[in-house]
């Protein structure tokens, strides 16, 4: 395959409006009937296909197309095949840039036994032929919910060295070949968009578990009142069902004032507009830790319900001084909802397990990235 693109200063060649539009092919003539005369013209000529074809687009929509046609025609089976590329312009261009800072590839993450083989000298020969100078890494950790160590070298928060907030060493070292995601224990989604092999805190059964919002979220760190940006956890029944009681075990900190909201909507959590919810009102008792069990005094249907923590009780897990991110966020253990039984007792209608597709959909706001240096993955 033979891949040509003209050179840029013969090619590119700036027309004021003065100049005679209908050398352009007539089917981009037509296209831009309504273009205004600052677009930019994509005159693509391919040879070794039946015809040929021009466009007018935006600079950067035409950009994008051209490098689509580059990549299609890069990759096709021909022999022999002459692809010439002409850009004109019309009008002085909107941004400059530079191809090398601009154009790149990226790495995603992968397992542990296949960076050996993807770093191969063959593979890095043949990346290094692409022309591409800048390489960025595309991180799974966010989506797994999980901490990334992005230098192996580097210090926990906690005595002893084994487990608390991660701090990687900024100071230049080997090379770094191979870096980890650590599994957060105080996670609160049920699924995640990675590989989706984790659990919630929430609905796994286990007292001694227990999810946390993220302490960086705290006004101590925003500087921002933490009633504008509220935390949450939203759970999803098995289908449209009559609610009249939640339970909750509070775990420390514990908010001290919340609010909460059904959603009869089918959509995905990620998809619901403020518009979907619909505030339960009724009177709710500021929670004050431990178990709480909330009463709506009349029967809600709902699919998707939420919990809205609006103020923090700013207290820790343990006496003393420490580190103040055991004090910001919300901690909850288990929750529970659904229909209270003439004995008093709740009948549940969330599925609680250790094994996250066999647990009712939740998903919260944000996860601490408290974890322990067993918690790689």
């Amino acid at each position: 395959m033979r891949l040509k693109i003209r050179n840029p200063k013969s090619e590119i060649r700036r027309k004021s409006e003065a100049q005679n539009p209908k050398s352009l092919p007539s089917r981009a003539a037509k296209t831009n009937s309504k273009s205004s005369g600052g677009d930019s013209v994509f005159r693509f000529s391919v040879f070794g296909f039946p015809s040929d074809f021009g466009f007018r687009f935006s600079d950067f929509a035409g950009l994008a197309l051209a490098a689509s046609l580059l990549t299609a025609v890069a990759s096709a089976p021909a022999a022999h095949l002459t692809f010439e590329l002409t850009i004109e312009t019309r009008s002085a261009p909107l941004r400059l840039f530079s191809p090398d800072d601009t154009f790149g590839g990226t790495f995603d993450g992968h397992s542990q036994d296949e960076i050996a083989p993807f770093f191969s000298p063959a593979n890095m020969q043949a990346m290094k032929g692409a022309g591409l100078r800048s390489v960025s890494y595309r991180l799974r950790t966010e989506l797994a919910v999980q901490n990334w160590h992005w230098n192996d070298r580097g210090s926990f928060s906690e005595p002893g060295g084994r487990q608390g907030y991660w701090l990687s060493d900024p100071t230049p070292g080997p090379r770094l070949g191979v870096t980890h995601g650590f599994r957060l224990p105080r996670r609160g989604s049920s699924s995640d968009q990675a590989d989706d092999d984790g659990f919630s805190r929430l609905l796994d059964g286990n007292p001694a578990t227990f999810w946390k919002s993220n302490p960086y979220l705290d006004t101590h760190f925003t500087g921002e009142p933490n009633d504008r940006h509220p935390q949450w956890i939203v759970v999803r029944l098995e289908r449209v069902s009559e609610l009249d009681a939640l339970e909750i075990n509070w775990g420390t900190p514990h908010p001290t004032r919340i609010s909460l909201q059904t959603s009869l909507s089918e959509k995905d959590f990620d998809y619901l507009k403020p518009s979907d919810w619909q505030p339960l009102e009724i009177a709710l008792e500021p929670p004050r830790g431990g178990r709480q069990l909330i009463r709506f005094g009349r029967s809600v249907q709902a699919l998707q319900f939420r919990i809205l923590m609006h103020e923090s009780s700013g207290r820790a897990a343990t006496a003393g001084p420490g580190d103040v991110r055991d004090q910001l966020g919300y901690a909850v253990e288990e929750i529970q909802l659904g229909r209270l039984r003439s004995d008093g007792t709740l009948d549940d209608l969330l599925r609680h397990s250790r094994v996250g597709y066999r647990q009712s959909r939740i998903a919260v706001s944000s996860t601490d990235p408290w974890h322990r240096a067993t918690d790689r993955d």
